[in-house]
């Protein structure tokens, strides 16, 4: 029933939409009349489960992780600033990105205390404003693309674990789209003021405010070219730019000022700390760039710099990124993709599939002979292993690191031509731009030196609203199927042939056939069976129907539910997750815990001292914080026996000397899992995707806790063994 809102097609209202960016007047919609009508009962009763389901699993036990080694630092730097405003403030370093993090923390602590999940709430509400981005854009959304996109957000594992983590990243994406509300949504004079203040606050925030206004320049230079010399069209967003700064210069002129004196006063600390005003520009990474273009390529004298290249955010971004800080293949937002949001990346692969199927003969041609490449280069690389593709000049270029890394190479930079492409030539702007925002993402995400998993949220957060544009104006353009009536013996056809298939490929890839065989025989069973059942519902006809369109959106939202809880709610000693690479354990959680109850309660007759040194530092000062019995100078033996407790570096049992008069034990700081990925086989991947299970060696990281049993004399004075 609510299917006929609006009959248009989502690129007819965007591209009505871009006409009118262009033009000197904007003609409202008053969408407020259209909130109501716009789901039919069933479908509001669906939403409100959606917003509920996603709150409850962003706030819910939002302290039931320890803090990660990231987040006690990001912590800290707001305590700090809490605790001594005018003395401890922060002061910017490209290194620990900007500061509204500890601003926002520093006004979260004031009104609530500081706490493990008041330290997080500021993201978390961020996290749960998402889940309403897609009901706010509804004017270019059919209700049940709203509903599917209301979903993956809500239900997302990455976006619900990202939303309990201390990390600025989403105030980054909150930027993102106060400028995609501004493009879209804003009244026409206002668009500059939304669109110039979230790049203000990105800019404030972190120094990947480059990746993200160089994807932006890039797609209107590309598509003013693309649109000049092929589709002979001079319409185009650069040229609606220049309109809107010609017929609202006030507008334009106060919106800039607002928004640099929001960038100034944030970056500065509320203008305590002004020398970070042109550190935070990159002004001396641009006197920098302009020397070295002046002097033919031969940089400044690098002791003059030292101090720029440390603080200032240009230099500091492209010293980082021009090496691998943190390595990990080209592949690794695949594969973080690929793991927490399996149903992301079968849409984009079922994407992949039919825009290359209703792509021009033109693309087909070139795609063939890329594809061909490509898989050329992975077979061979795949069988000479002896060849290590990071140490060949054109492939370290690109941070590649084996055959896997060559295919998604390929895939990920000639697939954003050729969406880029492909949309514009249809006139399909809005597809055009976010086809090209999302791959031109997910490809700079990948190429980066710094191989983080919280990354991966910039090209997921993109790839969801292109996908939904995009299946979107499939499913009305080409209806393929009939969604509402569909058989369901096609969909067991399906669900047999697929079944059958992986078995057969599980099978392939086990040292011996006939061990295979035995193995995978349930897929064998299933991919026989199911398709049986739909040859004998063609004569008796007892299968009957479904609503396809609601089916799917079932099965994604019992998937996602399940892995969101998998993976933001794991058993003690299960913090292995590969989503943030390492994290605290409960354990030492709750071992510095109850050592700080011990301390507070003087549960031994007095408040005895605490020394820590070395890994445990962090996230240890965030649990010891206000404790001035915690001590982290140097330690010698003279001064040792005054220390009730005592955490260190561990070390291999038998090769470490326990000091006189201490009880030693071993703690978990971190769970860690490295992926073997001379290992993986396709059903290893799988099995990760849905179950979560590493599939080669996993661990933890020590530290020693020293127990003094003079001070302490019931001994260790925490639960556990001595």
């Amino acid at each position: 029933m609510t299917e006929e809102v609006n009959n248009d097609s989502i690129t007819e209202r965007m591209d009505r939409f871009s006409e009118k960016l262009s033009s000197s007047s904007v003609e409202r919609v008053d969408t407020a009349k259209e909130v109501f009508p716009y789901f039919s009962a069933a479908e509001w009763i669906f939403f409100s489960i959606l917003l509920i389901a996603g709150l409850l699993l962003r706030w819910i036990s939002l302290d039931y992780l320890p803090l990660h080694h990231d987040e006690s630092i990001h912590a800290m730097f707001g305590q700090y600033f809490y605790d001594f405003p005018e003395l401890q403030y922060y002061k910017y370093d490209p290194e620990y990105h900007g500061p509204t993090l500890y601003m926002l923390l520093r006004l979260i602590y004031t009104s609530f205390g500081s706490t493990d999940a008041s330290a997080r709430s500021p993201i978390t509400i961020i996290g749960s404003l998402m889940i309403f981005v897609p009901f706010l854009f509804r004017r270019y959304l059919k209700p049940t693309t709203t509903l599917f996109l209301t979903a993956a957000i809500s239900l997302s594992p990455t976006l619900v674990y990202w939303s309990r983590f201390l990390r600025e990243d989403f105030i980054v994406i909150f930027g993102m789209f106060l400028v995609l509300y501004g493009a879209t949504l804003a009244k026409e004079s206002a668009r500059s003021f939304f669109i110039l203040t979230g790049i203000a606050l990105n800019w404030a925030t972190k120094a990947n405010v480059f990746v993200f206004l160089g994807i932006l320049v890039g797609y209107l230079i590309f598509e003013f070219l693309f649109s000049y010399f092929i589709l002979k069209k001079e319409e185009t967003h650069l040229r609606a730019i220049i309109n809107h700064l010609r017929l609202f210069p006030v507008q334009v002129a106060v919106s800039f000022g607002f928004a640099a004196f929001l960038f100034t006063y944030i970056i500065s600390s509320g203008y305590r700390h002004i020398e970070a005003i042109s550190n935070g520009l990159g002004l001396r990474g641009l006197q920098y760039f302009i020397l070295k273009l002046v002097n033919f390529g031969i940089a400044p004298m690098a002791e003059k710099w030292s101090d720029a290249m440390r603080h200032d955010v240009l230099l500091y971004w492209l010293g980082k990124h021009s090496i691998e800080r943190i390595q990990g293949p080209f592949n690794f937002h695949i594969y973080q993709l690929s793991w927490y949001e399996l149903v992301f990346m079968c849409a984009f692969l079922i994407h992949f599939i039919f825009f290359y199927l209703n792509a021009g003969k033109a693309i087909k041609v070139i795609a063939a002979a890329v594809w061909t490449t490509a898989i050329g280069l992975f077979l061979f690389y795949r069988f000479n292993t002896d060849i290590n593709l990071s140490n060949q000049i054109f492939w370290k270029f690109f941070k590649l690191k084996d055959a896997n890394d060559l295919l998604g190479l390929f895939v990920l930079m000639s697939h954003a031509f050729f969406v880029t492409c492909h949309h514009l030539y249809k006139r399909d702007y809005a597809l055009a731009f976010f086809g090209y925002y999302f791959t031109a993402n997910f490809f700079t995400y990948s190429y980066l030196g710094e191989k983080v998993p919280w990354l991966s949220t910039y090209p997921f957060v993109a790839g969801l609203i292109y996908l939904g544009l995009y299946f979107e104006n499939l499913w009305q353009n080409t209806p393929i199927v009939n969604w509402y009536a569909y058989p369901v013996r096609k969909i067991l056809i399906f669900i047999g042939g697929f079944s059958f298939i992986i078995g057969l490929l599980f099978t392939l890839e086990e040292p011996a056939f006939n061990d295979g065989l035995k193995t995978n025989a349930p897929y064998f069973v299933v991919g026989l069976v199911l398709p049986a059942l739909a040859l004998v519902d063609i004569y008796k006809g007892f299968l009957g129907t479904c609503n396809l369109k609601i089916l799917s959106l079932f099965v994604l939202c019992i998937f996602n539910i399940r892995i969101a809880i998998i993976t933001n709610f794991p058993g003690k000693d299960k913090e292995l997750g590969y989503i943030s690479q390492v994290h605290t354990t409960q354990e030492f959680r709750d071992i510095s815990l109850l050592i700080r109850s011990n301390i507070e309660n003087q549960v031994f007759g007095s408040r005895p001292l605490i020394h820590v040194s070395g890994e445990a530092s962090w996230p240890i000062t965030w649990y010891f914080r206000g404790l001035p019995e915690y001590k982290f100078d140097n330690l010698n033996s003279e001064k040792r026996p005054q220390y009730a407790y005592i955490f260190d570096s561990w070390k291999d049992e038998g090769k470490q000397e326990v000091p006189e008069g201490f009880i030693a034990r071993r703690v978990n700081l971190r769970g860690w899992w490295v992926p073997d990925f001379n290992q993986m086989t396709l059903k290893k991947f799988l099995n990760y995707s849905i179950n979560l299970e590493p599939w080669s060696g996993t661990g933890f990281t020590y530290v020693r806790l020293l127990t003094n049993k003079k001070i302490l004399p019931e001994g260790i004075g925490v639960q556990g063994e001595g």
